[in-house]
Order: C-alpha cells, then structure tokens, then sequence
C-alpha cells in the first residue's frame, strides 16, 4: 500500500473542540428545561451529525430548534473555548510538502468547519473538505469518504484515514482505507478499538509522519 492521501476527521482530530462542544450541550439542554446527560453520553454522539446524536434525547419534532439554539450559542463562545492539538500544524505541512493529498471529512456544516480550521490557519493544507451539508450520507456511512476520494482523485487503497471517534474509522473502511486512530480521543478507548476497529494507532498526531513513512518505505 502506498498512501498518496490522508482523510482526516476534524473534530477532535484536527483541533479540540470537546470543551465547546460540551458546554454547549450543556446550555442548550438546560435553555430547553430537559436534563443535562452525562459527558460520557454525549460523547458516544460525537461524529455523528448533531440531529441524529440529539434525537436520542428529545421528539423529533424539536430536534431541529435545538440544533438551532446549540449553534447560536456555539458561535459566542467559539474563539474562547476552541484548542489547538500538539503537532498538528507540523505534520500537515509536512505531509503537503511531501505531495500527499489531504481532506477533511467531517459531520459538522461547512461555515463552522472552515471557522475551525481558520483559527489554526489550517484551511490552506486541505485539497477539499466534506462538510455534512455535502453529502447524503454522513458518517459512519461511507458516502462522504467516498466523496472525499473522488474529489482527490483517489482510491481508498492509496488513503489512510485519521479519526478520533469509531464513526470516522468506519466510515473510511467502508470505502476502503486503512484508518488511523488518535490515542488523544475523548472516546472510551476500547470502545474505539471495539466499534471502529483501526488498523494503526497514533500516540500523536507527528506519529502520522512516520507511519506514512514507513509504509510507503515497504512499498520502493
């Protein structure tokens, strides 16, 4: 296998956006006088579109004023609660000085993406971005990694996919990559190893650099 192209996920992955995730959450259930679930809980959700994590919780019917309201509050508190991940900006141009070609697959809509990636100045890596509003599929399904390989001109055999959540990792399967877990996830561990089943794990994201390496080593 030689890999000529990396998905990644961008929640979690690319920058810490648990902290602003969960206070939303937390707002937004309390503004609705519902009970508060636990982190835990909501963590199990993240990497799934929103809608689909909070039906779990509320009617149908309301799910998308909720929704509404979590965004809203989301875009105060952004700039304050977002975090960088170690290495990350590192090993982005890294990857793109060395020709790979890299996209983000993600489950969030494409105006609160690219507000991420540009606090890191990470936009100028990506050769394209899979927001939810994309795709009629969404993770763990494997429409937008599909996507994401036909918009690189690539087949999921030349691709390695990077994830924090088991959503990710399956979805990138489906369409036939190899997948890389993040060993910094907020997920429980061995329910990434269980659900998303990786075929790599990275400690930090700078051991992507080495692992691309020595793959592509076994290949000359």
């Amino acid at each position: 296998m030689k890999i000529k192209g990396v998905l990644f996920d961008l929640d979690g992955t690319l920058v810490n956006t648990t902290p602003l995730i969960l206070e939303s959450f937390r707002h937004t259930f309390r503004q609705f006088g519902m009970p508060v679930p636990s982190d835990g809980a909501l963590v199990a959700g993240f990497g799934l579109p929103m809608r689909t994590a909070v039906t779990a919780y509320m009617p149908e019917e309301i799910a998308d004023e909720f929704c509404d309201a979590y965004r809203a509050y989301q875009r105060t508190r952004h700039d304050k609660l977002i975090e960088g991940i170690d290495g990350v900006g590192e090993t982005l141009s890294a990857l793109k000085q060395s020709g790979i070609k890299m996209a983000v697959v993600t489950s969030k809509k494409r105006p609160a993406a690219i507000r991420d990636l540009g606090c890191y100045d990470l936009v100028e890596y990506f050769d394209t971005i899979i927001a939810c509003d994309d795709c009629a599929e969404n993770k763990p399904l494997p429409g937008p990694s599909l996507m994401a390989l036909k918009r690189l001109g690539l087949n999921g055999a030349d691709c390695l996919a990077v994830g924090d959540s088991p959503y990710d990792l399956q979805s990138a399967r489906a369409a036939g990559c190899k997948t890389a877990a993040v060993r910094y996830t907020s997920f429980d561990w061995n329910f990434i190893l269980n659900e998303g089943k990786p075929d790599y794990v990275l400690n930090k994201m700078t051991d992507l650099l080495t692992l691309i390496d020595t793959l592509n080593k076994q290949e000359d």
